[in-house]
């Protein structure tokens, strides 16, 4: 598929807005519904284009999310004002952010990521050497609620614990996803799937000198590392966690409740409240006291839940944008094939009225070269043609004649000094046989 014109690509990239400008985060304008249009259209035939190149999937996939979507990143995440939030072009891709940024989705902070991120994820980043790109959501609520219960049991977050109780593995070329051990089951609840989330991601930079880092390389690997982390200073056996996790089973999104991850420090998202009351106590979750969670069936804890509200968008807001962003899409693809069938169409059509055109022209030169050759050969046999050759036949002669005889007198030679007497007209003229006599005389006597 040919690309969009270059002067509708710097218009649709104005109207979206980047963070060059120099206008503020967030006050850029939102783009109009043709410019969304055009800027779709254009994610779209890129795509095509890369799918039937056989590109992967990092290559190939372009961020949906728009200016207006950085309100709902910054409300879903919790991040203070020391991140730099950038919404990307089409032609940005998730594995090749700009120098001092690295690549985030919107269904991780779904699945309770939060900035800065917990020191052991980071951690584990460090040591997988992989990037957050890579990962996908399930990989972050596994780990937060894994998280939640080593807190709670007062167990070390240690790499080399995190490493032992979970495994890694790739999905597909550069992405992978990272969940609990067979053998240690104690954590469910997972969705299955996350429609389209492999096209909203955006790009974060951190403020170093406001004191927020990322603490370790979280760059891009086609592969991660296989060994084992080194051992920690002090050995903790983990024997005790786990044979109380061995019979029991946990909801993992009832474990990374925004109220669970504040208490734990995984998020900072709502500490500060006029009445200080989003730490909601464990005891309200279900948690009873050190001895553990008492969940009453699997995938559920027991007790009371207090629903706790934030500002900003829900997540049922975002799922409906996001589903009208995919509509639109599916429209503007919709549109295309249409398109291209109809320029299809037209292409065939034109192609057999050129094999018929051609046909037509060879049968009317082989007409026509028919035609030549026999009227060539009916000239030939006609009477026309011996008059003509006959005619012909006496100017040659008679100026050949009359030729010889100037050249003779231009060199001297008169007839008063060479007389021919012996030469007579009538004496030739009376030689002058028939045709048919001609060609008898003439032919070989045998």
């Amino acid at each position: 598929m040919s690309s969009i014109d270059e002067c509708i690509v710097v218009e649709t990239a104005c109207s979206l807005g980047s963070t060059s400008s120099s206008e503020g985060e967030g006050t850029s304008s939102t783009p109009s519904k043709a410019s969304r249009k055009r800027f779709l259209a254009r994610i779209n035939a890129d795509e095509a284009r890369l799918i039937a190149e056989g590109r992967p999937w990092y290559e190939v996939r372009a961020s949906l999310l728009q200016e207006s979507d950085k309100a709902t990143i910054r409300d879903l995440s919790g991040m203070s004002d020391h991140y730099e939030i950038m919404i990307l072009l089409a032609e940005d891709r998730a594995h090749l952010p700009p120098e001092g940024y690295h690549t985030f989705y919107l269904n991780q902070l779904e699945m309770g990521l939060r900035f800065p991120v917990p020191r052991f994820i980071q951690n584990l980043y460090d040591h997988f050497k992989v990037s957050t790109s890579q990962l996908t959501p399930n990989s972050y609520s596994s780990l937060l609620a894994l998280g939640v219960l080593l807190r709670f049991y007062r167990d070390p977050l240690s790499l080399h614990l995190i490493y032992n109780l979970t495994q890694i593995r790739q999905q597909h070329v550069g992405k992978f996803f990272i969940r609990l051990k067979p053998e240690f089951g104690f954590i469910k609840g997972n969705p299955t799937s996350h429609k389209g989330w492999m096209s909203r991601y955006f790009f974060l930079r951190r403020n170093v000198q406001a004191g927020v880092a990322w603490y370790c390389d979280i760059s891009w690997s086609e592969k991660p590392t296989r060994r084992a982390p080194p051992l920690p200073a002090q050995e903790y056996d983990p024997s005790a966690f786990l044979d109380s996790m061995s019979v029991r089973c946990f909801d993992a999104q009832d474990l990374i409740r925004e109220y669970l991850l504040c208490h734990f420090g995984f998020s900072r998202k709502g500490e500060q409240n006029h009445e200080g009351s989003t730490i909601i106590s464990l005891q309200e979750t279900g948690i009873r006291n050190n001895q553990g969670l008492e969940p009453t069936s699997r995938g559920s804890c027991q007790g009371e839940k207090e629903e706790v509200v934030f500002g900003g968008r829900s997540l049922d807001e975002m799922m409906v944008q996001h589903d009208k962003l995919m509509r639109e899409l599916e429209e503007v693809r919709g549109a295309s094939d249409a398109e291209n069938k109809s320029l299809m169409d037209k292409l065939v059509a034109s192609e057999a009225s050129v094999a018929r055109l051609q046909g037509e022209m060879k049968r009317m030169q082989e007409e026509a070269e028919a035609t030549w050759v026999k009227r060539k050969e009916d000239f030939l046999k006609s009477s026309e043609f011996d008059r003509l050759c006959s005619n012909r036949a006496l100017s040659f002669l008679q100026q050949g004649f009359n030729g010889c005889l100037a050249q003779f007198r231009a060199n001297g030679y008169s007839e008063a000094e060479h007389p021919t007497p012996f030469f007579s007209v009538l004496k030739a003229l009376e030689d002058l046989s028939e045709e048919g006599e001609v060609e008898s005389s003439s032919a070989p006597k045998k």
